[in-house]
Formats: C-alpha cells, structure tokens, sequence
C-alpha cells in the first residue's frame, strides 16, 4: 500500500529531487506529517540511518474521544485515569475529579447516573457524570509512554497514529530533544521515498523528495 502511494508520488511529480543517504548529509532531522489513504504518520527525516528514533510522549497528552453511556457518563479506565491530577480536560474545560469518591456501582438508573459528580468503582475506574447521552466527548489524557521506529537506508523514520488516539493540535512530542506540535507540522501531499540502486551486499540509497 506505501509502496504504490510513493511509486504515484514519483510519477504525479517528475521534479522529485534525488538525495544519496550518505552520512555527510546527516545534518538536522525534518520532522512532518503525511496522511496516506486515511491514515496520519509522522515522518522523521534525515535522521541516522538504520538507527532507532525514540518519540518522547511520557507525561505529554494527547486527546482520545470517549462515548458518553446511556445516563451522561464517561468512564475512564483505571489505566486511563491514572497520572491524573486535581482535574482532567474534557471537550476544552477542566472537569474537577479532585473529590472524587468510591461506588460500588457505575450502573445508571435509565437515564439518571448514579451521582452527579466524578466518582470511581472498586476497580478505580473513574467515571464523569452530566455530558450527553450516547455522544462522545474529547478527553485529553496522558500518553502511555515513548515510541522507537526504526530509520531506513535514507535516514527516514516511519511513526503511525496509534489505533486509541486521534493526533491532533493538543498533541505533542519530543524527538531528538526538540518539542513538536502535530498541528504545526507541515503537511507534504507524499512522503519522501528510499530506494536502493545498488544491490543488498552494496547498498546505495537514495531518498526521493516529492516536490508539492
């Protein structure tokens, strides 16, 4: 599926400019975001070459949308609520989870919760009363923790949106000690594309740049 996004991004744009991946090139690392049929990835560029970039996320955010249940509530896993502080942000505004007691049950009365202010089940769920019936709410929740993908031949690195997180302008991250914001990251239509003209016991990479 990559393979024919680059090889379309090569022939839609004959410009392409052709990079040898040669150390004395290993300058500053780009980094940008490109969305290939439907999905976001972040590229890492001109990084060392088939050497692992570690993506910083532990204690940064990221947002994640969360179906509210049949009475209004929103049930963060234990995992989830964990790292927390006093308060967590939902759709933008600071819900207060500071006095937030234990239930024995997170089971909603039809439409009524079983208490109109945070809570939490024996299992340390915590669970957020008074949104929207069956509507899904944005929460903005800590990252589980550091990414590593590994750089091809040209020095790219290749990182994918995970499948519980929606990246967007509240997500940030930290690759070679700089700090990135998604939203910010410039957007090329393809990404950059590596190609061996050697042979696997000499190698000769060559990075291709779409020109957009």
């Amino acid at each position: 599926m990559l393979m024919s996004i680059q090889k379309k991004a090569l022939t839609a744009l004959a410009t392409a400019i052709a990079i040898p991946a040669t150390a004395s090139q290993i300058l500053a690392i780009e980094v940008v975001k490109v969305t290939e049929n439907g999905k976001n990835y972040i590229y890492v560029k001109d990084a060392t070459p088939n050497v692992s970039v570690i993506m910083e996320t532990q204690g940064l955010t990221a947002p994640k949308a969360i179906l509210a249940n049949t009475c209004g509530l929103v049930k963060l896993t234990a995992t989830q609520a964990q790292g927390l502080g006093a308060s967590v942000p939902v759709n933008g505004a600071a819900v207060d989870i500071s006095a937030a007691n234990t239930l024995g049950s997170a089971s909603c009365n039809g439409a009524t919760p079983p208490q109109t202010t945070p809570f939490k089940d024996y299992s340390q769920n915590l669970y957020l009363p008074g949104f929207t019936p069956n509507v899904a709410v944005t929460v903005t929740l800590p990252t589980a923790g550091n990414r590593s993908a590994k750089a091809n031949g040209c020095g790219t690195a290749r990182f994918s949106e995970p499948t519980n997180t929606t990246w967007s302008g509240s997500t940030n991250f930290i690759i070679s000690g700089t700090s990135y914001n998604y939203g910010t990251l410039s957007n090329p239509t393809y990404p950059p594309y590596c190609k061996n003209t050697g042979t696997s016991a000499a190698p000769n990479y060559v990075k291709y740049e779409p020109v957009n």
